[in-house]
């Protein structure tokens, strides 16, 4: 991190001869300030998704993940994340859920495919299957970033955000240990691997994750192999197909 961190000095000088212009380290704290806030909010929201039921629109994990990785540091990234912590909050408040009768509780491993997102709100509200944590892409760690130190707080983000952290090994201090953890604190009764063909970290995963979900949390992994873009790959009435035969196998396990 602290190379990381020199890396983007010598950057930032670069620019600063390409175009004449100085660096304006004030509105640096401040957007790294909202992105301190940011990871506030994130951390918020985890928690208050381990409620039962669960408050949360599987969908959600999406438009947080596209948020942050486009808007970070923003004051509409801000808001967005807020509006989503107080809608959840009024939620667990009252004690009500997202869907009406929740039934099962979901660990989703990896991207489901861009082209059969609309596979989440079908498994919601024909199967009442809600994906309670997604462990790599909701695990905020590293630490605080401080705006007083901003090239060493970005370098420190862009090892611990997600989803560098749980892609990068050893995979038992990362996505093993995050995996395991998220199926015990947030009672998840299945997990959903979405194995993209083309990603060569998660899947090389795939096996041990499994297991060790299995053995440490009991609970089993349904393995659905896609291509993150291409639909043609596996149709989503097959992939359909595959999680009504899932839905069944954890029906036979209660």
């Amino acid at each position: 991190m602290q190379y990381f961190a020199q890396e983007l000095e010598e950057l930032v000088h670069f620019l600063e001869e390409l175009t004449g212009r100085k660096m304006d380290w004030d509105r640096f704290a401040e957007v790294m300030e909202r992105s301190r806030q940011l990871e506030g909010l994130h951390r918020e929201i985890r928690e208050l998704r381990k409620a039962v039921p669960s408050p949360w629109r599987s969908l959600w994990f999406i438009h947080m993940m596209g948020t942050e990785l486009y808007m970070a540091g923003t004051p509409e990234a801000v808001t967005h994340f807020e509006a989503l912590r107080d809608e959840i909050k009024e939620k667990v408040e009252k004690g009500e859920g997202h869907i009406p009768e929740e039934r099962y509780r979901i660990l989703t491993l990896f991207l489901p495919p861009a082209n059969s997102w609309t596979l989440l709100g079908w498994m919601e509200k024909k199967h009442g299957a809600v994906s309670v944590a997604e462990p790599y892409f909701s695990y905020r760690g590293g630490g605080d970033t401080d705006p007083a130190k901003p090239l060493e707080s970005l370098a420190r983000k862009s090892f611990y955000c997600p989803i560098c952290r749980p892609m990068h090994g050893p995979a038992e201090e990362g996505i093993l240990y995050d995996a395991v953890r998220d199926a015990i604190e947030y009672k998840a009764k299945g997990a959903v691997y979405f194995a993209h063909i083309g990603c060569r970290q998660t899947d090389a995963c795939i096996r041990i994750l499994k297991d060790a979900l299995l053995e440490k949390a009991g609970i089993p992994t349904l393995i659905l192999d896609n291509d993150l873009y291409d639909p043609t790959y596996a149709p989503e009435d097959q992939l359909r197909d595959k999680l009504e035969e899932f839905f069944e196998l954890l029906d036979e396990r209660k």
